[in-house]
C-alpha cells in the first residue's frame, strides 16, 4: 500500500498482514550543479524498514545510491563508490514502512510521527556551493512521475535482505540490551 501524503504529513494506516507494507516515495529533480555523492544517511522512526535512494540518469537506467534500514546507527554511511550526479538527472527515494501498532500513524515533525529523510553528502563538480539546497519534494510515486520502474528496483526498495535483516535484528537488541542496563 502507498501511503498517503508527503514527506511532511499524511498517515500510515495499520498493517494488517506481513505483505502490507507501506511506502513513500520522495523524488528530488532541483539541483543548479553537477554533484559528487559519497556518502548517505537515513531517518525514520520505529516504524520504518528500509530506505533506498537511486539515480535515475538522462537514459532511464536507475543507479543505487543509498539502501539500509533506518533502525541501524543514525551515521553517513560511504556509497559503494563515489558517484557523479548531473543536474538534470533525477534522485528518487522510498521508505518502506510496517505499521503494526494497531492504530494511523502521521507523518509528521513529531516523534509520535513518523519520517521519511535521507541526506546525501556531496561536493560540486566545480568546487562552487549550490544557489539552492538539494530538497525532496513528494509526488504521487515513482510510476506516475518517472514512467518504467525496474522490478529490481521496485524489490529491493521495499525489502531487506535475509542478511541485511539479521544485521538489523542483531543492532536492535544490542540496543535494547543497552538501554536496559541504564
Amino acid at each position: 500500500r502507498r501511503v498517503h501524503g508527503g514527506a511532511g504529513f499524511g498517515n500510515l494506516p495499520p498493517s494488517k498482514k506481513s505483505t502490507d507494507r507501506q511506502y513513500l516515495d520522495i523524488i528530488d529533480g532541483r539541483r543548479d550543479k553537477d554533484i559528487v555523492v559519497f556518502a548517505f544517511r537515513t531517518h525514520a522512526h520505529k516504524y520504518g524498514v528500509v530506505i533506498s535512494g537511486w539515480l535515475v540518469d538522462d537514459k532511464g537506467f536507475w543507479h543505487k545510491i543509498a539502501h539500509i534500514s533506518p533502525q541501524l546507527e543514525q551515521t553517513f554511511y560511504p556509497t559503494r563508490s563515489k558517484m557523479e550526479i548531473f543536474k538534470d538527472d533525477v534522485i528518487a527515494a522510498r521508505c518502506a514502512y510496517d505499521n503494526y501498532s494497531g492504530h494511523v500513524v502521521s507523518i509528521g515533525p513529531t516523534t509520535e510521527d513518523e519520517m521519511c529523510n535521507l541526506y546525501l553528502m556531496y561536493y560540486t563538480l566545480d568546487g562552487k556551493p549550490m544557489s539552492q539546497s538539494m530538497h525532496f519534494s513528494t509526488q504521487e510515486s515513482w510510476e506516475k512521475t518517472l514512467g518504467n520502474v525496474p522490478i529490481k528496483v521496485e524489490e529491493k526498495s521495499k525489502y531487506l535482505t535475509e542478511n541485511e535483516q539479521r544485521i538489523v535484528n542483531m543492532a536492535l537488541r544490542e540496543k535494547a540490551k543497552n538501554m536496559q542496563g541504564k
